[in-house]
């Protein structure tokens, strides 16, 4: 009633109707796991198509089959899907990476033996004078004229790699550098990255020591510190003339990069392996480091190894003032651009702190990340292109550190059991974030052609009982290889001992799908992405309650079956709760709807994937929409409120002729009264809610008995 009735009049109060509508939720969300080539790790990501997923996440990916397996979920009528990408840390992570380490390590090894030969036949070699060694090295040595011809050519030859080697003039070379070095196809100007060049260095250093080779240090000093005598060789430790090798090796002179010609011998093969695992990144996110400012890429992954950034100062004197600066000169404008997507993200009137502290500016990049505390304002580049050719970030600065792709996902990385596990939210437990899906799909770890790994029973059992937590259904794939044979008598078992008491919410499929891979060729792919999308399909346009299965279920975008069933084989593995893809006449299509509670050995009654994912729809909808029961007084008034919002929710579904039965009364029934609530639950805060429904099952067999009519017979 009105709080207060203070004048004569008419007053108007509105009436609750005492109906709390319930929503149904969705049914079709699908949740993938695994590895992609690009962005967030251990973040679910809502997507609603595979543009989405492309621009997000990279798309379909030569090391994984998390692409393929959501490309199939869309082409087959997914419209919603929530991507939960991976990453495990490590180098040599791919086949592209092996074969860059294989390829650095053959063109090092040819390299070396290529430099080594013309060391050996080098005319005088044994008997190079101490004042001609400095000579060569600061590539002012020319052969002399009786060493014209092949030998005279090789000689110069060694003498311009020297001379470019000597060129550097105490730069640091790039991996690329210290290759182009080896093959001497150098050219000065190549690119820097300190790392490689300390580690090489020292490595060739080290190797060169141990094996008794001289390192000689080209400075002026290493000139000076030549015997007197002009005409003495210069030996190596092999000869056991230790002590004519020259003194210039123990000057107090830095040592440069460069490395004398009897020392090369044994410093090589060092820097063979050394080069090759350097071309192999390992670091997580790729790094960018400019002058006065070091930037990260936003996310794992060889992705960010394309990034650049550009500062410039073409700031605003206003815009200072408006964002409480004293002058321009404290703002600078970043720019990212990603030279592979073609992504630009500009940011201007930055500054090292206040309002537009870089840091707080970037939390919005979807490219890049600081964590740097900046000092003073980075220093601005030339004006000029984004390109991958500025190598001395000139008009840009690139990656200086690179990334890697990782490798290949395994059991711990999928449960996150190194992160923190489901405590957490790593790995399949990020999932928590998300506020619903119905169907989880875990593809294979790998491509058929890197060994491709499946779940393994820890995954598979931690899946399902997570699953039938969050009322949602798990696909289980086919190993990839698997006959008819072993998912009769193996796979099928294995996975029922995995999963336990969750077989309900499990459903397993056979055989994989067969389909054209982003290299033009056919290969083998797991069929969870196209069964989740036919599921999709099927609940728009029949339900949920229709079996996701028959001809109306076809597979879109697969080219084969990995196995050809016959209606004999699809009949030893039906009974025993494997669902099997058929070619029939009218396609390729998914021929059986049974949970791995459906085996006939074991009677269930989710049996059905229909029953079984109607019930967990209900009881989900249901769950959210009586959270405005809470906390209300437990009494008849509640009830009848009760009665009227779950009924009007179950007879809406019968409507849709979701259950058996002709009536309401046949199909469904609620109760929530003193029959359910004695005084002792009332006592105890207790409402309960009684909900029964008569499911739809499929006719999965379908029996025609024909029957001849005689004709009239006379008696």
């Amino acid at each position: 009633m009105p709080s207060a009735l203070t004048y004569p009049g008419v007053y108007v109060e509105e009436i609750p109707s005492g109906v709390r509508t319930i929503i149904g939720v969705g049914t079709s969300i699908a949740a993938f796991i695994g590895r992609a080539a690009r962005g967030p790790v251990n973040k679910p990501i809502v997507i609603n198509s595979f543009g989405d997923f492309d621009r997000q996440f990279g798309g379909v990916w030569a090391e994984s089959t998390l692409g393929y397996a959501v490309r199939d979920f869309f082409l087959n009528g997914g419209s919603q899907a929530v991507i939960v990408r991976l990453f495990k840390p490590g180098g040599n992570a791919n086949k592209e990476q092996a074969d860059k380490k294989k390829d650095a390590e053959e063109r090092a090894a040819e390299a070396a033996g290529v430099i080594v030969g013309k060391v050996e036949v080098l005319p005088g070699i044994d008997g190079l004078a101490v004042e001609t060694l400095p000579v060569a090295l600061e590539g002012t040595f020319t052969p002399h004229k009786k060493n014209g011809g092949e030998e005279g050519a090789v000689a110069d030859r060694l003498e311009a790699e020297v001379k470019r080697l000597v060129g550097l003039n105490g730069a640091e070379p790039s991996v690329e550098t210290l290759l182009a070095i080896l093959e001497g196809k150098y050219v000065a100007g190549n690119g820097v990255e300190a790392k490689a060049q300390n580690e090489v260095v020292k490595a060739a250093i080290k190797a060169g020591k141990e094996g008794g080779a001289q390192l000689i240090d080209i400075t002026r000093a290493a000139r000076n510190a030549v015997p007197s005598d002009k005409s003495k060789p210069v030996q190596t430790a092999a000869t056991g003339k230790a002590d004519e090798i020259a003194i210039a090796a123990t000057t107090k002179a830095t040592m440069t990069p460069a490395l004398v010609l009897l020392g090369l011998k044994a410093a090589i093969p060092e820097i063979a392996r050394g080069v090759a695992d350097l071309m192999v990144p390992t670091a997580k996110e790729a790094v960018l480091k400019g002058e006065g400012l070091t930037l990260k890429a936003v996310n794992s992954g060889m992705w960010g190894n394309k990034l650049r950034f550009r500062i410039d100062y073409d700031v605003d004197e206003q815009a200072a003032k408006d964002n409480g600066y004293a002058s321009k000169d404290e703002l600078f404008n970043l720019t990212v651009h990603d030279l592979q997507s073609k992504t630009t993200e500009v940011f201007r009137n930055v500054a090292i702190n206040g309002s537009r502290e870089l840091k707080q500016v970037l939390a919005t990049s979807q490219l890049v990340q600081c964590d740097q505390t900046l000092d003073t304002r980075p220093v601005a580049h030339e004006l000029g292109e984004f390109s991958e050719t500025d190598e001395k970030f000139k008009f840009s600065t690139g990656v200086t550190t690179p990334a890697s792709d990782g490798e290949p996902l395994n059991d711990d990385t999928v449960l996150g059991t190194d992160e923190g596990g489901e405590g957490a939210k790593k790995g399949l437990y990020a999932l928590e974030d998300v506020d619903l899906f119905n169907l989880l799909c875990i593809p294979p770890y790998s491509r058929p052609g890197n060994e491709a790994k499946q779940p393994e029973n820890a995954v598979l059992g931690a899946a399902a009982r997570y699953c039938q937590r969050r009322r949602a259904m798990l696909i289980v794939d086919p190993p990839l290889k698997a006959t008819k044979e072993d998912m009769r008598d193996r796979v099928s078992v294995s996975v029922r001992a995995a999963v336990g008491d969750y077989k309900a919410n499990t459903a397993l499929f056979y055989p994989s799908l067969r389909a054209m891979s982003s290299t033009g060729r056919l290969e083998d792919f797991a069929p969870c992405g196209a069964i989740a999308g036919t599921f999709a399909r099927t609940d728009t346009t029949r339900g949920v309650w229709k079996a996701p299965a028959g001809i109306e279920a076809g597979i879109t975008g697969a080219s084969g079956l990995t196995t050809a069933l016959t209606d004999g084989e699809n009949g030893e593995l039906n009974p025993r709760a494997i669902n099997c893809l058929r070619n029939l006449p009218a396609g390729r299509v998914i021929w059986g709807s049974r949970t791995l509670a459906g085996d006939d050995r074991t009677p269930n009654d989710w049996k059905y994937i229909p029953v079984r994912r109607t019930a967990l729809y209900i009881e989900e909808s249901l769950y959210r929409g009586t959270q405005w029961v809470v906390f209300e007084p437990n009494d008849e008034p509640l009830w009848a409120q009760i009665r009227l919002s779950v009924g009007a929710f179950m007879n809406d579904l019968f409507r849709q002729r979701a259950f058996q039965g002709q009536t309401p009364r046949e199909a469904y029934f609620v109760k929530c009264g003193k029959e359910t609530n004695p005084q002792n639950d009332i006592d105890k805060g207790i409402v309960n809610i009684l909900v029964g429904f008569a499911p739809l099952k499929p006719a999965e067999f379908v029996v025609i008995k024909l029957q001849q009519i005689a004709g009239e017979i006379l008696t």
